[in-house]
C-alpha cells in the first residue's frame, strides 16, 4: 500500500488528509446502515428524516470538488484514455471480480446463480442504480451501490473536459449550468438510470466547482459572514427537509439538495485545510495514506459489501447493533487495508520481474 508523504498546499496530494478521514466515515456509515443504526437511501419520512443522507452526499461532493481542484484541460481524446484508464477499466475488473465470485459461491453452496448473483451481471454492466432489486428485460437487477462513484467522475470528467474544449467562458459557464439542471430535473422525474446519467450530469458542476474554488484561492481567503451564513441556510434546509443519496439518483429539494451537499463538501474542505495546519503526527500520517489509497479502497470496499455476509454478526452478538456496527467497522477497515497493501506488493512484484526481464 502505497504511504503518504508530505505535500504542498496547492497539490492534489494535499487532500489526502481529507480523502482519509472521507473513507473512514464512508465504512462507518456503510457499517451502520447494515444494522440499522442509521438509515441510507430510503424515501419517506418526516423532519430530519434524510440528514445522514445529506451529510454523506456532502462527503462524495467533497471528493468531487477535490478532484475538480485538480482539473486541467487536456485533449479530448487523451481526456477520454485516462478515465477509461485510471476509473473505468477497474470498476469493469472489480464487477467482473464479484460477479465471478457469485458464481463460485453459487456452486460451491449449490444455489441458483440467477438469484445469487446473476442479478449483478447486467447492473454492473450497465451501471444500475436498482436499489431493492429491480428487472430490466425481464433479467433481475439490484444497484452498483458504491461502485456508482467511479464511473460517475470518470464521464463527468469526460464532458466538462469537452466543455472546456470552448474558448467562450459564457458558453462554458452556460453548458456546466445545463448539466447540473438537466440531471437535476432527471433524477427528480424518476430515479432509476443507466449509467447513472443524472449523477454524471451533476457532478460536472462539482466537478467545475473544484476547478473554481483552486482559480479563486478560496481555501485561503478569508470569507465574508455572508457567504458561511448562506451555505449554512442551504445546509439546514436540506438537512431538515431534504434528502440526497447520489446511488439512487434521489434529491428531495433537487437543486437545495445538490447546492447543500455542495456546501458541506467545501466547508469540509476549509476545515480540514485548518485541521493540516495544526494537527500532525503519526494518526495523520496514517489517515493520510488511507486517503492516497482512497479509489482501490473504494473497489475492495464495494467488493466485501457484495460478498461478505457482516450481517450475520446481528445473530452472533444478540442483536447489539452498535457493538456489531463497531466490529464490521474495524474489521471491514482491517480487510481493505490488508487486500490494498497486497495488490500494491503484487504490482511491485510484476514490475520488478518485467524489469529484470528486460535487463537480461
Amino acid at each position: 500500500m502505497e504511504k503518504a508523504s508530505a505535500v504542498k498546499p496547492g497539490t492534489l496530494g494535499y487532500f489526502n488528509l481529507d480523502r482519509g478521514v472521507g473513507i473512514l466515515l464512508v465504512l462507518l456509515m456503510h457499517s451502520a446502515n447494515l444494522f440499522g443504526v442509521v438509515t441510507l437511501g430510503q424515501a419517506g419520512g418526516g423532519l430530519f428524516a434524510g440528514w445522514v443522507d445529506v451529510v454523506g452526499a456532502g462527503l462524495m461532493a467533497m471528493f468531487f470538488l477535490e478532484s475538480g481542484y485538480g482539473y486541467f484541460r487536456r485533449k479530448p481524446r487523451q481526456c477520454l484514455k485516462n478515465q477509461v484508464t485510471m476509473l473505468i477499466v477497474p470498476y469493469y475488473i472489480a464487477s467482473a471480480l464479484i460477479v465471478l465470485t457469485k458464481l463460485a459461491l453459487a456452486v460451491i453452496e449449490h444455489r441458483p446463480f440467477t438469484e445469487h448473483g446473476g442479478n449483478l451481471v447486467l447492473t454492473y454492466l450497465l451501471v444500475l442504480n436498482h436499489n431493492g432489486g429491480g428487472t430490466l428485460f425481464g433479467i433481475p437487477t439490484e444497484s452498483v451501490r458504491i461502485y456508482w462513484y467511479p464511473f460517475s467522475l470518470a464521464v463527468g470528467w469526460v464532458i466538462l473536459n469537452a466543455i472546456e474544449q470552448r474558448k467562450d467562458t459564457r458558453f462554458r459557464a452556460a453548458m456546466i449550468t445545463l448539466c447540473v439542471l438537466v440531471g437535476c430535473g432527471l433524477g427528480m422525474w424518476r430515479e432509476r438510470w443507466m449509467f447513472e446519467i443524472p449523477v454524471v450530469l451533476c457532478v460536472v458542476g462539482y466537478l467545475a466547482a473544484g476547478a473554481e474554488i483552486r482559480k479563486r484561492k478560496l481555501l485561503e481567503k478569508k470569507l465574508p459572514w455572508w457567504a458561511y451564513a448562506l451555505m449554512l441556510l442551504a445546509i439546514a434546509v436540506s438537512l431538515a427537509f431534504g434528502q440526497i443519496n447520489f446511488a439512487n439518483c434521489r434529491w428531495r429539494l433537487g437543486p437545495v439538495d445538490l447546492l447543500a451537499a455542495g456546501c458541506i463538501g467545501f466547508l469540509l474542505m476549509r476545515l480540514m485545510a485548518w485541521v493540516k495546519t495544526r494537527v500532525t503526527g503519526r494518526l495523520t500520517a496514517a489517515v493520510e495514506t488511507v486517503g492516497l489509497n482512497s479509489f482501490m479502497i473504494i473497489l475492495v470496499h464495494g467488493y466485501e459489501g457484495q460478498i461478505v455476509p457482516w450481517y450475520r454478526l446481528e445473530g452472533l452478538l444478540g442483536g447489539r447493533r452498535l457493538l456489531c456496527t463497531v466490529i464490521v467497522f474495524v474489521l471491514r477497515l482491517a480487510f481493505v487495508l490488508a487486500v490494498v497493501k497486497g495488490i500494491d506488493a503484487g504490482k511491485r512484484l510484476y514490475a520488478d520481474r518485467r524489469r529484470g526481464k528486460a535487463e537480461r
